[in-house]
């Protein structure tokens, strides 16, 4: 009983001594974040799009800077223009006139503080979420809801997917590609031991390209490899656009369009 007390004595006492050490980090120059998903959801006619703009900041900064004097557009390869405009304080820019084509290419203009920022990519087409199974003896205990969300994927060509999903007021998402399923019905799969029977699970997929699946699986990298102290260092993760007027300061983030199919799905 004595050996018992005095663990507790000394676990308390290193307890009375924590504080917060606050260090001393490099701060890099700002660079431009951009945040534009060009989402076209099936049964609408996606023409109102947003692309969203940042600054980088420090590390221990609280409040996002946001960028609200950038000329931002999008052409297609008919030279098509459309405007994006500010449309609140936290950034956004919208556009109420697009008009997206599957497999048409777009290019995506951004003028801010005399650099101006270009990227190009195509709108990939999507397929239907065909079947969900859902199985409620899973995992390693055998008591948690797996649920399967099954598409086909088109055997003319390489595809890449990401797939979305809500779940408890929490994001996440998922990469893959058709390598070793080309032409095969495929899926995605969430198993995780807080669903619940009613929890309404909301669910996007869509088609990307091999550049942007090989950047998002670097994100994925990352941040499961964050709480590894014995892991790589983490580098600087770059999009597919470009800083034409300084190369050197280059932006983050990525410019993708796509379809998207989207399904709310209420767990059994």
């Amino acid at each position: 009983m004595k050996k018992i007390i005095v663990l507790i004595l000394m676990t308390l006492a290193f307890a009375s001594c924590e504080d917060v050490v606050q260090i001393d980090l490099d701060t890099a120059p700002p660079r431009l974040v951009v945040e534009a998903d060009i989402a076209w959801v099936k049964g609408t006619d996606g023409a109102v799009q947003q692309i969203k703009l940042s600054s980088s900041t420090d590390f221990y900064a609280t409040d996002v800077p946001r960028i609200l004097n950038a000329t931002v557009w999008i052409e297609d390869a008919d030279a098509n223009r459309y405007d994006f405009i500010l449309s609140d304080n936290l950034g956004t820019y919208q556009c109420t006139n697009f008009n997206p084509v599957v497999d048409g290419r777009y290019t995506l203009y951004i003028n801010h503080e005399d650099n101006l920022y270009t990227a190009t990519d195509k709108l990939y087409k999507t397929p239907e979420i065909q079947e969900v199974e859902q199985e409620d003896e899973a995992g390693f205990t055998g008591e948690d809801i797996q649920l399967k969300f099954y598409f086909q994927d088109d055997a003319e060509q390489e595809n890449s997917y990401v797939f979305k999903y809500n779940l408890l007021g929490k994001n996440y998402f998922k990469v893959a590609d058709d390598e070793f399923f080309n032409g095969n019905q495929m899926y995605f799969l969430i198993l995780d031991e807080d669903i619940r029977t009613s929890d309404t699970i909301a669910v996007k997929l869509s088609g990307c390209s091999t550049a942007n699946y090989n950047y998002l699986n670097k994100i994925l990298e990352v941040s499961s490899n964050s709480g590894n102290p014995f892991a790589a260092p983490i580098g600087v993760i770059r999009g597919n656009i470009i800083n034409n007027t300084d190369p050197k300061n280059f932006p983050f983030g990525y410019f993708r369009l796509f379809q998207e199919e989207q399904l709310n799905y209420i767990v059994r």
